[in-house]
């Protein structure tokens, strides 16, 4: 499989959005940015979908050789 890094950057910014919510529910840092901090369980859900994905693709076979 070759390497995708769009989809790395997609799971780095699900990172920095459950930071965010992270930070607006503790410290109440967001400002601006609270509306997406509510939000903060999507970055979870994103991270994971993306991340399975990533795993999925190395232990399974390619689709031709099944």
């Amino acid at each position: 499989m070759q390497r995708l890094p769009r989809l790395d950057l997609l799971r780095a910014i699900a990172i920095l959005w459950v930071m965010l919510f992270h930070s607006w529910m503790i410290g109440g840092i967001g400002g601006p940015l609270q509306p997406i901090a509510d939000y903060g369980w999507m970055g979870v859900d994103l991270f994971f979908v993306l991340s399975g994905y990533l795993i999925g693709q190395q232990v399974l076979p390619p689709p031709e050789s099944r």
